[in-house]
């Protein structure tokens, strides 16, 4: 069942028959990235989320044009999968862990949670029965549960802040070995689950329509969108507790998919448990918790200073949002050559928006396995200088051409106009870099130089099925129906030279101009290549 935004008062609406309207998991005959061939128009534009606000009015949750375009967001884009909550866990939260051991299981019958009374009433029991179900998790795997009793979480980002308003979850769990200290537990970059609770099984917004139900899956939604941007998560979870039933969803960028509704407390919370102890024993060895980016690494508070003094080993001064920025991310390196590690500390820009492309832009240092910046030189007033590069993620549609296609493109143009006709055809990938590289800062000013990319929502589907990481996503087929996978996402890294400074940070009027002339310029080189990709350049005042 998909779940779809209706007008009407609160009606019960039962589940359809599976076979004729809710999707089956799996499909005998996907289509691969390798088989996506490109839009041949242009993707109908629909209402989405506001990325900008232009009035204080459009910030606020109780806004009407906020609400409705993230309801236009999520709309027919929340699956009921029709399967056992005991299938979907073994599907969709994978884990070689053992089931979790008979110390675990809770000792006695869980706490109470009342039902059917004010819901500001579920959270503390509600954190208590999450207590007791990890109780035995070992330490470095064991969860702190926080009620956060409607607490305000601002928007991950400072920079905006002024475009997002503070959301607002009921329950919080922090990344596993962590707890939360102080009166404000709450960062979203410290947080790894959220629970939404609600006091009667009426509040179940997959199978009961109202107006607070619709709010209540964006607000879900919303906590979900933090987390991923938050902290790079390729994927992430949420359970939506509703009287003494539950849900669990799972997020990514093409879209979510939900379980079938069941008793939480049942069994001593067996379910729940298995969830708990699945989440936190992730098949990579390089993830703290299922859905985390193995090729990213958050800093931690314990790592500020040595991370600050990396930083200005770099030439790069730190402010109070840097500490949300910092983490470290690994670049496979191009055919044989060796991957590549960055200490990203700004973030430039983001696409705030759940499903979709999701692009973030952030800069970043070049640093060696220890964190320290590689390839040191001096300014003209002798102060060092590491490689700074930019980083572009972003979550690549199947039916769109992977970026790094239309860079080769462009190269193969440039090269051709540079040297013998012949070479593009003769040549190797890298002589046609070099004889581009050679015209390079004189000629193409207003082009930035990439540098390696990657693909790793490719590289992922090469890896066997148990094995993968979620570089991919797979909330899309199921929106298609299993017809096809062109609605798929695949997770796409580049990495190319930083040009210019932000409008904002320019001196002089002359320097502005001669910035939106080289972008311009640039630009001009993607269409005569006849490209539709344009490389990012950051113009905003």
């Amino acid at each position: 069942m998909v779940h779809q935004f209706k007008a009407s008062q609160m009606s019960r609406s039962g589940d359809p028959p599976c076979a004729s309207s809710s999707p089956h998991f799996h499909w005998p005959h996907p289509q691969t990235a390798t088989s996506s061939p490109p839009m041949a128009y242009n993707t109908p534009r629909s209402h989405k989320q506001l990325v900008h606000a232009f009035t204080m009015e459009e910030t606020k949750q109780t806004n009407d044009k906020n609400m409705t375009a993230w309801k236009h967001e999520i709309n027919k884009k929340i699956v009921v999968m029709p399967m056992a909550v005991e299938d979907f866990l073994e599907r969709y939260v994978p884990s070689r862990a053992n089931p979790p051991p008979a110390q675990v299981a809770a000792s006695g019958p869980l706490p109470n949670v009342p039902v059917g009374q004010p819901e500001l009433g579920m959270y503390g029991p509600l954190c208590a029965v999450l207590k007791e179900l990890v109780k035995g998790f070992p330490n470095d795997k064991r969860l702190c549960f926080a009620n956060n009793a409607h607490k305000p979480i601002k928007f991950p980002y400072g920079k905006y802040e002024q475009d997002h308003h503070a959301t607002k979850p009921d329950v919080i769990a922090s990344l596993p070995g962590k707890t939360f200290t102080g009166k404000d537990p709450g960062r979203w970059r410290n947080i790894s689950l959220i629970f939404e609770a609600k006091s009667t099984e009426s509040g179940d917004p997959m199978r009961y329509h109202s107006n607070a139900n619709e709010e209540t899956l964006v607000q879900l939604s919303k906590s979900a969108r933090n987390i991923l941007f938050a902290q790079s998560r390729l994927f992430t979870f949420g359970i939506g507790i509703y009287g003494a039933m539950a849900r669990i969803y799972r997020f990514d960028h093409a879209g979510a998919v939900c379980s079938q509704e069941f008793e939480y407390s049942a069994a001593n919370g067996a379910v729940l448990r298995d969830f708990l102890w699945r989440f936190v024993n992730p098949i990579s060895d390089g993830c703290d918790i299922v859905g985390a980016d193995p090729t990213v690494r958050l800093a931690t508070s314990d790592e500020r200073m040595t991370v600050e003094k990396q930083l200005l080993a770099g030439g790069i001064m730190h402010d109070n949002e840097t500490s949300k920025a910092c983490r470290w991310i690994t670049v496979k390196g191009s055919e044989n050559k060796k991957s590549k590690r960055y200490l990203l500390y700004e973030l430039v820009f983001v696409n705030p928006r759940l499903f979709s492309r999701a692009t973030t832009v952030w800069k970043a240092l070049e640093v060696d396995e220890n964190g320290w910046p590689t390839n040191l030189s001096r300014d003209a007033e002798n102060r060092p200088h590491g490689v700074q590069v930019i980083i572009k993620d972003s979550w690549r549609q199947l039916a769109r051409k992977p970026e790094p296609e239309y860079y080769k493109q462009i190269y193969g143009h440039i090269a051709s106009q540079l040297s013998q006709p012949d070479l593009v055809k003769e040549a190797s990938e890298e002589d046609i870099k070099g004889a581009v590289m050679k015209a390079w800062g004189k000629t193409w000013p207003g082009l930035a130089e990439y540098l390696i990319g990657d693909d790793l929502g490719a590289n992922d589907l090469e890896v066997d099925e148990e094995e993968r990481t979620g570089q991919q996503t797979c909330s899309g087929e199921h929106l298609a129906r299993g017809l096809h996978r062109l609605f798929e996402r695949s997770h796409t890294r580049m990495v190319s030279k930083s040009i210019g400074t932000p409008l904002s940070a320019f001196q002089r009027t002359k320097e502005m101009i001669q910035a939106l002339r080289d972008a311009i310029f640039g630009t001009c080189i993607c269409f005569w290549v006849h490209t539709v990709y344009l490389p990012y350049y950051d113009l905003r005042a």
